[in-house]
């Protein structure tokens, strides 16, 4: 057996202490045995026999110790490399959140601008009846004028006709009834003047009232109109975001963008720097992840994640779930938008159930 000198036992010791606690204890047996076995050998002791039992038995728990300290080092290796995958959970779900509050914080500025429209609008419109029911009235007032003044012109015509008849019948006072006459007339002539004035105020007023009422109904379309757009949000968020899309509804239009998502991606491979292709492929992009954390929200997902360069679904979950067999569980969520699990581009979001 070899043995083991003060100096040797005490450079053993100093590799072991960086690596683990648990075998010091042990080393600084062993090195107090083999230190001990090493005097009585020069000194020629009786007890080097027993000496040497002691070591070989703390060998042996030498050699357990380093087999727990390999155990010990693979442990902590898969340690890290679970820290590793929890802190990359860790960044997607903050980046779904984040991407989900900018998708809700859109639609509710959205609605509340469509809100403050129709307010708006809806105050417009009672400004316009109110208007409308003062030219009515005013119509009112002018019709009664105008009544007024045809019965002054009927009055005026009858006493005429009656001064013709009396200038026919007497032949004294001539001249007088004569000026009466022609003043008469003249009164005739100012009340038929108004009359025309009258009738002109009043067409122009008709003609206003009718420009109200355009405005009004034009103002009421387009209050319907921004009650369609309401609508129309409002069918495009899940129940889950207070709206009334359904999740096939939800789905459709995702499958169409990542469809045409896989054929710029295809014709980016034949041009990889057309700065159209690549516009149009970001803009895809950003509303396919849109819509995907849409219908996460709605079927209660876990979150999404956006595809990088050589991702592949395996990859994929192993990155999320820490186990690249569980692929399949990605594939079923995204089958609306995956024929194919191995057909799958850069930029692609994925939900992650």
């Amino acid at each position: 057996m070899k043995k083991l000198s003060s100096t040797g036992c005490k450079m053993l010791s100093q590799n072991w202490l960086g690596k683990t606690v648990m075998p010091v204890v042990i080393l600084a047996g062993v090195c107090s045995v083999a230190q001990v076995y090493a005097a009585d050998e020069e000194t020629g002791s009786s007890s080097a026999a027993g000496s040497m039992v002691q070591i070989n038995e703390m060998q042996g728990s030498l050699a357990k110790a380093e087999a727990a300290l390999e155990q010990t080092q693979a442990m902590l290796a898969e340690s890290e490399q679970k820290l590793s995958i929890l802190g990359a959970q860790r960044d997607d779900l903050n980046k779904k959140l984040t991407t989900e509050q900018a998708v809700r914080s859109e639609a509710e500025q959205a609605l509340e601008a469509a809100s403050a429209e129709i307010q708006k609008q809806g105050r417009e419109v009672e400004q316009a009846r109110s208007q409308l029911i003062q030219k009515d009235q005013q119509i009112a007032t002018l019709s009664s004028e105008r009544d007024q003044v045809a019965g002054t012109l009927t009055e005026a015509r009858e006493g005429a006709m009656k001064l013709e008849d009396q200038l026919k019948s007497a032949s004294a006072g001539q001249q007088d009834l004569a000026a009466t006459l022609d003043q008469t007339r003249a009164q005739l002539k100012m009340a038929i003047a108004e009359r025309n004035q009258m009738g002109e105020q009043l067409t122009e007023s008709q003609a206003q009232v009718a420009t109200l009422r355009e405005s009004v109904e034009t103002l009421e379309s387009s209050s319907s109109g921004m009650r369609k757009e309401i609508d129309t949000l409002q069918a495009m968020l899940p129940q889950s975001l207070g709206g009334d899309a359904s999740l096939q509804s939800l789905q459709e239009p995702a499958g169409q963008l990542a469809a045409e998502l896989v054929d710029i991606s295809r014709a980016l491979r034949r041009a990889p720097n057309d700065p159209e292709l690549i516009g149009k492929r970001d803009a895809v992009a950003k509303q396919l992840s849109r819509q995907q954390l849409l219908i996460a929200s709605a079927t209660g997902a876990d979150g999404v994640y956006q595809l990088q360069a050589n991702d592949t679904l395996g990859i994929v979950a192993r990155r999320v779930y820490g186990n690249a067999g569980q692929w399949p569980e990605i594939y079923e969520a995204n089958s609306h938008i995956l024929k194919n699990p191995d057909l799958v581009v850069p930029e692609m979001t994925l939900i992650t159930p």
